[in-house]
């Protein structure tokens, strides 16, 4: 809830900010660079590839992260803020870092989706295109970096495919949303890894031999 009111707040000093933002009508414009002569404004495919480069980095660096004594210490603060803080750890310090890390990686994304459209303008920072990267999250599942890549995925599919065939495309993610909350607390991601789980348990339990069950 924060961070959506901290959205609100940034599109409103981006709507009312016209002589840097130029209000409504935003930012023009902008070019993607050249890269070793080639453009990625004019091809398509040096732009993918030129995308897919950074998004495997940050990929990469996210899971890093979480692998380092750093993401152990966001572990400990996310189940017991008040335990790490008697052990001495800065959960201050770990949180604002965490924010700092979160903006870093959003940024990377702005910074793309405004060489894809060419633009920018406060709808990029409004309160639908907050809540949507909050459903994402929600419905590809939290605490697990896969979520986050399927929660997009899916919920782009889902906003390119309904709104070609029901102006209430809106009402039937709505729905899906609450079935996810309701039924697959820990999104797409964590309803995959329970399946998973119980075909490779029933696979290992096949391949166990009769006597040795008994046993």
């Amino acid at each position: 809830m924060l961070t959506l009111v901290l959205g609100q707040l940034v599109w409103a000093l981006a709507s009312q900010w016209a002589s840097v933002t130029r209000g409504d009508s935003g930012i023009t414009d902008i070019f993607a660079p050249v890269i070793f002569g080639i453009s990625t404004e004019t091809s398509k495919g040096a732009f993918y590839l030129f995308e897919l480069f950074f998004f495997c980095g940050v990929v990469y660096f996210l899971w890093a992260l979480k692998r380092s004594p750093f993401g152990l210490m966001l572990r400990g603060v996310r189940d017991s803020e008040s335990r790490m803080a008697m052990l001495g750890y800065p959960v201050a310090l770990v949180r604002y870092l965490a924010f700092i890390f979160a903006a870093f990686v959003a940024s990377v994304g702005g910074v793309f989706f405004a060489y894809f459209t060419g633009l920018i303008n406060p709808h990029s920072v409004s309160l639908t295109t907050n809540v949507e990267t909050l459903l994402s999250g929600i419905l590809g599942g939290i605490q697990t970096l896969f979520g986050a890549i399927l929660g997009t995925a899916i919920l782009k599919i889902l906003d390119v495919v309904l709104s070609g065939i029901t102006q209430r495309y809106l009402l039937i993610m709505g729905v899906l949303f609450l079935i996810v909350v309701m039924f697959a607390p820990r999104g797409a991601a964590g309803a995959l890894m329970r399946l998973w789980d119980s075909i490779f348990s029933r696979a290992s339990g096949s391949r166990i031999p009769s006597g040795e069950r008994r046993r």
